[in-house]
């Protein structure tokens, strides 16, 4: 806080880009489609098998763009005046086991949860079973540290059983999938997709208020009751909703490729056209409907 800072033009180009897309990410993604997972948990039992797996879908990116958003507006404001704060997600869904995903996903809190539980219980060192109990104990904490609510540390439970079966048949899932000669690129969407399945089945525990209901949308789902198109209610919010995450995920894959940052501070045409782009974006997808941040309440 006490050192010279001066004013840098790169830092306002980079920054300002990622404000923007905090804005993107917050406005158009995750307030777009909060009314919809809204509306499937708080009564899940009156809504078709598709619909309710529909929301768990949304409230899967809508978490994921509330927090990244919020976290991308604060990482580029503090760029701007001169200060280097650490990136808090990496594009966590893309993750190809659970060990990576958390260190992809709130990276400075688990990062902490790392340094400060896991490790100072003994992290791996004390053998196989203490291992385990170390990553359980990490992750109720973890669960627990959201709030003093039981469905928040079955949300940490879940998660610490994920690590846990991960380092038991992780090895053996890799040979069977070598053994049946499986492409590369094929086991690459095979981890993914689970690791995705399993983070968003634990998300329903997170976004329920009790057990009954985190039940009521998993039972809705597994029932496959009137599993067609036509039950499903505001078709509109769902097409916008995809056609958004397919935006998201497009940029996120790209930028793997293209790192936009270094771009952007480079290449003064692209500069204008992705900030004009990301303007327009918001404002025509955008809700403004005065939604606060889903982590302010942690």
């Amino acid at each position: 806080f006490k050192a010279d800072r001066k004013f840098e033009w790169d830092r306002v180009v980079s920054g300002t880009g990622q404000v923007l897309w905090g804005f993107f990410k917050k406005v158009a993604v995750a307030d777009s489609i909060a009314p919809f997972v809204d509306q499937c948990f708080m009564a899940p039992e009156g809504f078709s098998s598709l619909h309710i797996l529909i929301g768990v879908v949304f409230y899967s990116f809508q978490i994921y763009c509330d927090f990244s958003g919020y976290s991308d507006i604060a990482i580029g404001l503090a760029r701007i005046m001169g200060f280097d704060f650490p990136d808090n997600f990496r594009t966590p869904y893309f993750s190809q086991n659970f060990s990576e995903f958390w260190t992809r996903w709130h990276i400075t809190l688990s990062s902490w949860l790392r340094d400060y539980l896991y490790i100072s219980l003994g992290g791996n060192r004390n053998g196989t079973m203490m291992t385990y109990r170390n990553l359980m104990l990490t992750m109720l904490l973890g669960g627990l540290w959201h709030g003093a609510s039981w469905v928040f540390v079955f949300w940490g439970f879940l998660h610490g059983m994920y690590l846990v079966v991960q380092r038991l048949i992780g090895k053996h899932f890799g040979t069977l999938l070598n053994f049946l000669k499986t492409p590369n690129f094929l086991k690459v969407g095979i981890n993914i997709f689970l690791v995705y399945i399993l983070t968003s089945l634990a998300w329903i525990f997170f976004r329920s208020p009790d057990f009954e209901t985190a039940m009521s949308v998993i039972t809705g789902i597994a029932t496959f009751e009137n599993f067609t198109f036509a039950s499903i209610i505001n078709k509109f919010i769902v097409l916008k909703g995809f056609l958004l995450i397919g935006i998201l995920l497009t940029v996120e894959i790209a930028d793997f490729k293209f790192n936009f940052d270094k771009v952007i501070v480079s290449n003064p045409a692209f500069r204008v056209v992705s900030f004009a782009a990301l303007l327009w974006l918001i404002a025509l997808f955008g809700t403004f409907d005065s939604n606060a941040f889903i982590y302010f309440q942690f």
